[in-house]
């Protein structure tokens, strides 16, 4: 087991490396309380959404389209009206945004799909669209939702 994993990871390119070292500094980084300007709100949930959008290019089955869709808009949703009300403060054109594990959570669970996706369209050829469809459309989701209550709450201060 052990070799198996040496092996694997031997064969993954440098840049994967640093995009894993990357997401772990950004994620970390968002778990303190931090000051933000609006258009840095924009990043993650267009990073997100554009994986979203990748993936929905490859898939030609309808029916996933529509329950793709349908998962973004369940989870954006659900993501925007379970949140508190974000505490926000204006302080020289900039928002102190209270800390959260999501982005780290987030940037890890696409991390790994999209590892464990490409090591077995690799290996075995079969590129798992569908999981990648689902993961990206409930962390898009997600992070649109999120960063969309932090958005509005801003505006209307």
């Amino acid at each position: 087991m052990l070799e198996a994993i040496i092996k694997i990871l031997a064969h993954t390119p440098i840049w994967a490396f640093a995009v894993f070292a990357w997401l772990i500094f950004i994620g970390i980084r968002s778990t303190k309380n931090r000051e933000i300007r609006l258009n840095g709100l924009l990043v993650t949930p267009v990073t997100f959404s554009l994986f979203y959008i990748y993936d929905l290019t490859k898939i030609d089955i309808i029916s996933l389209v529509f329950l793709s869709v349908a998962l973004v808009l369940m989870t954006l949703g659900t993501t925007y009206f379970l949140q508190n009300e974000p505490i926000v403060q204006n302080k020289d054109g900039k928002f102190i945004r209270s800390g959260s594990c999501s982005t780290l959570i987030c940037g890890m669970v696409t991390f790994f799909v999209r590892y464990f996706c490409e090591y077995k369209k690799a290996t075995v050829g079969d590129p798992y669209l569908v999981l990648r469809l689902i993961s990206s459309a409930i962390i898009g989701g997600f992070s649109v939702g999120k960063n969309l209550k932090f958005f509005i709450h801003t505006k209307k201060s």
